[in-house]
């Protein structure tokens, strides 16, 4: 099972865009808006104190009234923030998103230190992946096709079946 730690978002960490819990909805609006992100962390002194979401604007503001401007984004944020450590399988972090209903997951060390806010679309991607990898292991290893040797090439030729893609593959020469 691949774990939390194998995802790119682990590999390639950058600065994660947060705001403080006293500043107002409108600076989280803003900021998420900027990054393309449907979700915000709220960090207060370098840890999570909670997380904003796009869904917590609408319900919390929109429905409620209530100004951006003038309402700090600890009145409406999550305060029980779920997260996983990169030691969790993606099957795992799935699982409690589906179970939590949510989208965004922070990845947290054993500091509690936030490395990471994945999506539900970075871990089905990995899921998929990993089983796209699988598959096509194991459709070489029935055709009785070797494995590949150090050096060689191979070209990815996608044949159309009956609906379905199959990957095949075939050595290109030099």
């Amino acid at each position: 099972m691949e774990r939390i730690a194998d995802l790119p978002a682990l590999k390639n960490l950058s600065k994660i865009p947060f705001v403080a819990p006293d500043q107002p909805v409108s600076d989280a609006i803003e900021m998420m808006s900027q990054k393309n992100l449907g979700a915000l962390l709220i960090l207060k002194h370098g840890q999570v104190v909670g997380i904003f979401s796009e869904r917590d604007y609408a319900r919390k503001l929109l429905l409620q009234g209530r100004s951006s401007l003038l309402t700090p984004i600890q009145d409406v944020m999550v305060k029980d923030v779920l997260f996983v450590t990169p030691e969790f399988t993606l099957e795992e972090a799935l699982a409690l998103m589906t179970s939590k209903k949510i989208r965004h997951l922070p990845v947290l060390d054993k500091s509690l230190n936030v490395l990471a806010l994945l999506t539900i679309d970075e871990i089905v991607e990995g899921l998929i992946s990993k089983k796209e990898f699988i598959i096509h292991e194991l459709t070489r290893y029935i055709s009785g096709e070797s494995a590949p040797t150090v050096g060689s090439e191979f070209l990815q030729i996608k044949k159309k079946v009956r609906g379905l893609y199959l990957s095949e593959s075939t050595k290109v020469s030099a």
